[in-house]
């Protein structure tokens, strides 16, 4: 099965009404206490509200020294991320999931919810390719007009949006399961200089349906939601991969 070369980020979502927590002392006292032995810490940061006459409010983040672990209190959802770090691992799926759990057990600790939905979404590089090993891509993945045959595309996307039935805590939910493609360019340092790459970069977005407005999930639900996406991420890389080799 191929793999990211790089992974940009892993990101868990808990969408639920009240979800937003106002900053106090108390509830920054409760999170500190909930996070100790780990090195979560208190941030704000200035949220604007739209409507006849805007409005800022700070929205309470947890961040981690590093930077590669945050968790925003937004207005409709609690979204636990962890992001590529240069010069740093940002680690597997099994290890974020494995620590994913954890941090949502001690939020759990702190504020009960009742979400309506959950979402797993992914995004990385494969390794560095030569352009005729990207054109063959694109050659398999896409059906392009005869100007696109003849003047090569040096970027392209290819997206597929699906819906699938599966049973989380004995419950029956529609998935939707979206997987981008992409061939992107960029620049990267070597030498101290510029030098141009292309890379195929593939994101995934598995969340449940969003028609299904009932509060059925709890944060500690987090580890059987994650354990269907990475069922469903690891088949998709594997189809990808019978693809494009």
């Amino acid at each position: 099965m191929i793999s990211f070369e790089t992974t940009h980020l892993y990101q868990f979502a808990f969408f639920a009404p009240g979800s937003r927590l106002e900053p106090s002392p108390e509830i920054i006292a409760d999170l500190l206490k909930a996070f100790s032995g780990t090195d979560f810490m208190p941030t704000t940061i200035q949220e604007m509200r739209l409507g006849p006459i805007a409005q800022t409010r700070q929205q309470l983040h947890l961040v981690t020294k590093k930077s590669d672990w945050r968790i925003e209190f937004e207005p409709h959802r609690i979204a636990f991320t962890k992001t590529y770090v240069p010069n740093s691992e940002i680690g597997t799926l099994q290890k974020f999931s494995q620590e994913l759990d954890d941090y949502a057990a001690r939020l759990s600790s702190v504020i009960s919810l009742n979400g309506t939905r959950l979402s797993y979404v992914t995004k990385g590089w494969l390794k560095e390719m030569e352009d005729e090993e990207l054109e063959n891509v694109a050659e398999k993945l896409l059906t392009m007009s005869s100007f696109y045959q003849e003047n090569t595309p040096v970027e392209w996307g290819y997206r597929t949006v699906a819906r699938y039935e599966t049973s989380i805590k004995d419950n029956v939910e529609i998935v939707n399961v979206i997987t981008d493609i992409n061939r992107i360019q960029g620049l990267r340092q070597e030498n101290t200089k510029d030098k141009e790459f292309s890379c195929i970069e593939i994101g995934f977005d598995i969340n449940t349906f969003q028609n299904n407005k009932k509060g059925r999930f709890q944060l500690i639900d987090a580890g059987v939601f994650m354990q269907k996406a990475e069922t469903i991420s690891q088949r998709l890389l594997t189809e990808i991969e019978e693809i494009i080799s």
